[in-house]
């Protein structure tokens, strides 16, 4: 082999020894970035497995939340039945309160009848008293002419009786 070509062949091994380093270079970057890919995947399906977790604890607190709604309906309905309820009740014990009040109102117009009824009876009652009295004291008056009208029949007769 010729100077020259020797020359080239030690030429192109030594391009061929560059690019074996040059491709040896982008052959360990490449493995570098695959490992770093490897890793960034490792923690993407770390961090796919923690949002999953997540999901599932998002779709339980739906979940409650969902049957925590359906008892505050529940709650809402019945506060709702409760203050119908209380309204009707209300309403009821107005018309009782408004009964009692008529009621209340008749009684007091009653109690005047009766005290005006009361104050006409002793009226009464003084007026029976004073005729009682003028009857008695005219009983009395009857009873002295009646014991006078008897001394005389009794002196006429002389004391006998008239069948004797």
């Amino acid at each position: 082999m010729s100077e020259e070509s020797t020359r080239r062949l030690e030429n192109a091994m030594a391009r061929l020894a560059e690019t074996s380093a040059q491709h040896n270079d982008w052959l360990a970057a490449h493995e570098e970035r695959l490992a770093a890919h490897e890793e960034s995947l490792a923690a993407h399906k770390e961090r796919l497995a923690a949002i999953e977790r997540t999901n599932q604890r998002l779709e339980q607190t739906l979940q409650e939340v969902k049957q925590t709604l359906q008892e505050v309906k529940q709650t809402a309905q019945t506060l709702s039945d409760l203050a119908r309820d209380h309204q009707q009740l209300l309403a009821n014990m107005q018309r009782r309160v408004t009964g009692l009040e008529e009621a209340n109102a008749t009684l007091v117009r009653l109690l005047q009848h009766h005290n005006d009824g009361i104050t006409e009876m002793r009226a009464a009652q003084a007026h029976a008293d004073a005729r009682i009295a003028a009857l008695a004291e005219s009983q009395a008056h009857t009873d002295r002419r009646l014991d006078a009208l008897i001394d005389i029949v009794r002196t006429r007769f002389n004391g006998r009786s008239e069948s004797s």
